[in-house]
């Protein structure tokens, strides 16, 4: 935790206001408080409880309450799954947002809780497994005597307008970039069926991996796609196609792991007639096809080194050469991905030195599904209403099991891992049901989450604790713990020749806890 003046905070959210407008500043802020109200379950989680609203809430109570937010109660509470029933009046106290405004500014004509609200959207949406909108009905700045938040699905607030999306708090779901683009594809008339090709996150690695996608987007760089298998490289290549100068133009995808040898060259630069028995007529290639527009290259590392060679002339000079035919200019962007570590294969010589240079011009890291916990709420909801549509399902939303499950999970598979739990989930479940843990499907031995040093959450079988080769001998010498205390104390000064701050270091300690505990024990008077 750090801390800082409350008005500071106030004073920040007026900066934005006065660069971004008020939309958009409040926008980010919610989205901040998004991603802590999802962490709230993860640690209502790990602490046993999460599983019913009123252990929830007690858990993100004393969150509220440490963190200075302010203290928040419950006023009332309609949570019926299989009825889809989810509404919740909750009370703020002492709204450290609400306050600092009225110091800094004085009163406001609009509700001011915003990290509040996005934290209970957060928080209600993680444990609802859907998506749920809190909104702030009475303000302590706008003059009310109490800060009122009320939660309650997107479609029970009304009629979806382009207005009432906006202050529903909808742009804390898919990025808005995103969701302007999704506008445009639906216009286009794509099918209802079609995959979903949006990005959905609010995490701080997903935020910077797409800001380096807008960032790149309209320039004619080649770009390099860097992540583990089923973080969604396609999807991110697909978005980087559709925020670029050429969104009209085709998107042509390739898994290049899918190409046998003896037919890359040919489906990658295309055949002229009689190159070789059975090339009855000539064919273009991929890269033909990708003109003026954007060719994805997937699992760009396990291509020959042949088709190496003739891929660094083609980003070289901007020609194609057929087999058995002459060369052809072409305006291709390349866009390549690969979840192999790519510099590594070229160490070994598996990968062209040039060519990685060639490819890396503008690298992006996608980062795996463990790594943006914050997401799986967000993601869970976009995938339960694409599959509900495309599968004629009407669900009401996750149980509280199911939902502790899927945040805890490890994901080996990552997105699309989740992907498809869900629309497994979606295929189980009856209509008007709430997806439970049986309508998952996880593995059985699913990886065993735990709290690393540092607090995160990590894979993997508990680590033994360290010493612990040593427990037996001292527990037969019949040492007690303050005998062991003791040892450990004097040892560390002994070694540290005297400095009782290095000592203190060694034992992870600072001086002064050190010098308690050496008192405590009666060292000091030996």
């Amino acid at each position: 935790m750090m801390l800082v003046y409350s008005t500071l905070l106030a004073r920040l959210k007026q900066e934005l206001i006065n660069h971004c407008g008020y939309a958009r500043a409040r926008g980010a802020v919610q989205r901040l408080g998004y991603a802590e109200g999802t962490k709230t379950v993860l640690l209502a989680g790990e602490r046993g409880q999460g599983t019913d609203f009123a252990s929830l809430m007690a858990v993100a109570g004393e969150v509220w309450s440490l963190t200075g937010n302010a203290k928040m109660s419950v006023v009332s509470a309609d949570i019926r799954p299989d009825a889809s029933a989810f509404r919740v009046e909750l009370e703020l106290h002492h709204s450290i947002e609400a306050h600092a405004h009225l110091e800094v500014f004085g009163g406001s004509s609009e509700p001011m809780c915003w990290l509040q609200t996005g934290a209970t959207s957060g928080l209600c949406s993680a444990f609802a497994g859907r998506a749920v909108v809190v909104r702030e009905l009475e303000c302590v700045a706008m003059g009310h005597a109490r800060c009122l938040l009320v939660g309650q699905s997107p479609e029970a607030w009304g009629q979806m307008t382009d207005q009432t999306v906006e202050e529903t708090g909808f742009h804390l779901r898919p990025d808005e970039l995103v969701n302007r683009f999704s506008i445009l594809k639906a216009q286009r008339g794509r099918q209802a069926a079609e995959p979903p090709t949006d990005v959905v996150g609010v995490s701080a690695s997903f935020v910077a991996a797409l800001e380096q996608l807008r960032k790149v987007a309209p320039t004619r760089a080649t770009v390099l796609l860097q992540g583990e298998t089923g973080t969604g490289k396609e999807v991110f290549a697909n978005l980087l196609h559709r925020m670029s100068r050429r969104a009209a133009a085709p998107f042509v995808a390739v898994n290049c792991a899918a190409l046998p040898d003896s037919l890359a060259e040919a489906e990658l630069f295309g055949v002229e007639r009689g190159a070789y028995t059975g090339a009855t007529q000539a064919r273009p290639g991929r890269f033909e096809r990708a003109s003026t527009g954007t060719l994805f290259l997937d699992e760009v590392g396990t291509l020959s080194s042949a088709i190496q060679a003739k891929l660094l002339r083609v980003l070289q000079v901007g020609q194609v050469e057929r087999l058995g035919g002459i060369s052809r200019q072409v305006d291709v962007r390349v866009v390549a991905a690969t979840n192999d570590d790519l510099w590594q294969k070229v160490v070994a010589g598996g990968f062209r030195e040039d060519l990685y240079f060639r490819l890396a011009t503008f690298p992006i890291v996608i980062p795996p599904l463990r790594q943006r916990r914050d997401d799986i709420p967000l993601l869970i909801e976009h995938f339960l209403h694409h599959y509900g549509e495309l599968h004629g399902r009407v669900l009401a939303g996750l149980s509280g099991r199911a939902v502790q499950a899927l945040l805890h999970y490890d994901y080996p598979g990552n997105v699309r891992e989740l992907e498809h739990v869900i629309e497994r989930a979606v295929i189980r479940a009856n209509d008007g049901e709430s997806i439970d843990l049986a309508h998952l499907g996880l593995p059985a031995h699913a990886p065993l989450l735990q709290l690393d040093a540092v607090g995160r959450l990590q894979g993997g079988q508990p680590a033994p604790l360290p010493g612990r080769d040593v427990i037996g001998p001292l527990l037969d010498r019949g040492m007690s713990l303050d005998g062991v205390e003791q040892a450990l104390l004097s040892g560390a000064l002994d070694k540290a020749g005297g400095n009782r701050s290095q000592a203190a270091r060694s034992l992870g300690l600072t001086r002064r806890q050190f010098n308690y505990r050496y008192h405590k024990s009666g060292l000091a008077g030996r």
